[in-house]
């Protein structure tokens, strides 16, 4: 039996107020009714002692604490009977079970004690549903040769998570939190995405994202990427200012050729690791068939590339409707190479030069020009010489040149022509030449020539022949009607009695013809004239001019000639009389009066 301090051995009450209680070297305590402030045990043991039945403190729901204290803790275990925590090592547990000792020893799990033997343990949270397993939070695994947690599975006698999301925030008061990164259930990781959709999504705010730090083998490079397959490994990094891409590397060493540089200056290289100063890329290979492809699939899209600066951009174009190649200011084409291989500037279609200004270079070889205004300009700089060549089969047939400011065409071997500032020079075998070449050959005329001053014939120089050059000049030619009036030379008829001449002048010659038809002279008087010639005669006071006239229902004796009043357009109708003397033929004033004439006389 159990020793109460104070009694004699067995006697305690087993009713009422029981006070307090002091045990010593208690053999068995049976207390059945009555309360109890506090029972104090000392010296007990347990070995052989059992405990038949539970034993139930507190019951009646009193707000009463439980503790047991070890050799060195007050508080090695206890319950706080206002809330029902437990505490270990502590009298203030804050939750269900608050664990107060050494950070590093706080919690052990084990399945078993016995020492170099395979342990594990875990820590599970339960089922939505009492018959599942419980779901895994952590594991632990420990052999011989390694140590392994597991987090949220990998155990058999537990349910996988479906997730794994975590939480942080910005101080050290704050719930809930925000999440940061989750492990989805088809193994997706997210960082700043709740819903990754690829291995590793990271979504971030502002100029957050990866970041890669320094190698610690070689400050001069930054961390790699790696990207593996079954044929070649290419990585991903920065060095001394500029970014590489490079292939054949191996993982977690600095080998790889770079295919790929990016340099401080932001100018691309492609095979080069060095691009040039004056380029933004740069693309070099050893291959004798270098060339850069921009490719779309889609018959509705196109291809191209973009050069831009502040002002606006060109763009070239290649596009899925077999438009050709397309040259684009702001969006506006400027120039294109068509499915044919033309190339067409101003235009998009060929064979439109008629109506569409532009210029066409076709792969038949024509170049065509249209334009409002000039077509083309061709400009030689400095020396003489020709301007444009035209060849046949390779064959120079002429070209078009300059010679000290003047424009010449010349035919090669055949003719040419010179435009000097007032008159053209005929040429032959690239130089001008003199009585050489022929306007129009036979077969071959020119039909109309129209011209304001002369034509001179035979000689090219002052004197040659009979005369000088002047006098080799033929200034007029001229055919016409003039109307030609017969009067009286003091008094005019009645009726005025005109007829139309014929005239031909050649130079200062000139030739008329007149018939007057049964013309009525009544009121006539004076002497017969004939006013109206169509050229001024000259001031030769003794011009009678050649000449051919018949004088019907006139009186005259003698032979007829027609002597033209100096400096005039008159014709006097005379008589020579027994050849002695000229006299004027008088007007007959009546009616049926003829006259034919023709007059050959000199201008003045």
């Amino acid at each position: 039996m159990a020793k109460l301090i104070g009694n004699e051995p067995n006697q305690v009450p087993t009713n009422g107020d029981l006070g307090k209680l002091a045990f010593q070297e208690p053999e068995a305590v049976n207390i059945t009714g009555g309360t109890l402030d506090s029972v104090t045990v000392t010296n007990l043991t347990t070995d052989g002692a059992s405990l038949d039945g539970a034993v139930v403190i507190n019951e009646a729901g009193a707000d009463v604490d439980f503790r047991i204290e070890s050799d060195t803790n007050a508080n090695a275990f206890f319950v706080d009977g206002a809330t029902g925590n437990v505490g270990v090592g502590t009298s203030s547990p804050n939750g269900k079970l608050n664990i107060v000792g050494s950070y590093h020893q706080q919690l052990i799990l084990q399945n078993t004690t016995a020492d170099s033997a395979v342990k594990g343990a875990t820590f599970n949270g339960a089922h939505y549903t009492n018959s599942e397993e419980p779901l895994l939070l952590g594991a632990t695994y420990s052999n011989s040769t390694e140590n392994v947690c597991y987090y949220g599975g990998g155990w058999s006698a537990a349910n996988t998570a479906t997730s794994l999301q975590f939480y942080t925030a910005a101080n050290n008061t704050t719930t809930t939190g925000t999440e940061r990164m989750r492990i989805t259930s088809s193994g997706n990781v997210g960082i700043g995405t709740s819903s990754p959709s690829s291995k590793v999504s990271i979504i971030a705010s502002g100029v957050n994202g990866l970041h890669l730090g320094q190698q610690s083998d070689n400050t001069a490079n930054s961390g790699r990427l790696f990207f593996d397959n079954s044929t070649n490994i290419w990585t991903a990094y920065s060095t001394t200012g500029n970014f590489k891409i490079a292939s054949g590397a191996s993982l977690g060493s600095s080998s790889g050729t770079d295919r790929l540089v990016i340099d401080s200056s932001g100018r691309v290289g492609i095979g080069t690791s060095s691009p040039d100063l004056t380029a933004q890329l740069h693309t070099k290979t050893t291959s004798a068939t270098a060339r850069n492809i921009i490719e779309s699939t889609s018959s509705a899209g196109y291809s191209g590339y973009r050069l831009k600066n502040a002002s606006g951009y060109w763009e070239t174009q290649i596009d899925g409707s077999n438009q050709g190649l397309r040259w684009l200011e702001t969006m506006t084409e400027r120039m294109r190479i068509d499915s044919s291989g033309n190339l067409l500037v101003g235009k998009t279609a060929a064979d439109s030069y008629n109506t569409t200004n532009g210029v066409e270079l076709q792969s038949s070889g024509l170049i065509a020009a249209t334009r409002t205004g000039i077509a083309q300009i061709l400009n030689r700089e400095d020396s003489d010489g020709d301007i444009a060549v035209f060849r046949k089969d390779g064959t120079t047939v002429g070209s078009i040149g300059v010679n000290s400011g003047a424009l010449q065409i010349s035919g090669g071997s055949s003719s040419g022509m010179q435009f000097n500032s007032t008159h053209y020079v005929p040429m032959q075998n690239g130089s001008t030449v003199d009585a050489t070449i022929d306007l129009g050959s036979t077969g071959r005329r020119f039909k109309d020539l129209y011209l304001s001053g002369g034509v001179y014939f035979g000689t090219s120089g002052s004197t040659s022949g009979s005369g000088t050059e002047t006098s080799n000049k033929l200034d007029d030619y001229e055919e016409g009607t003039f109307t030609f009036t017969l009067t009286g030379s003091t008094g005019a008829p009645s009726t005025p009695q005109t007829t139309t001449g014929y005239y031909t002048k050649i130079g200062r010659f000139v030739t008329v013809s007149a018939y007057f038809n049964n013309k009525n002279l009544t009121g006539a008087s004076g002497n017969l004239i004939a006013t109206g010639l169509p050229f001024t005669s000259n001031s030769n006071s003794t011009n009678r001019g050649a000449h051919a006239v018949a004088l019907y229902g006139f009186s005259f004796s003698g032979n007829l000639y027609i002597d033209l009043v100096p400096n005039s357009t008159t014709a006097q109708f005379q008589e020579s009389r027994n050849n002695t003397s000229w006299a004027p033929i008088v007007v007959s004033a009546t009616s049926n009066r003829y006259i034919q004439v023709t007059i050959n006389y000199m201008t003045s």
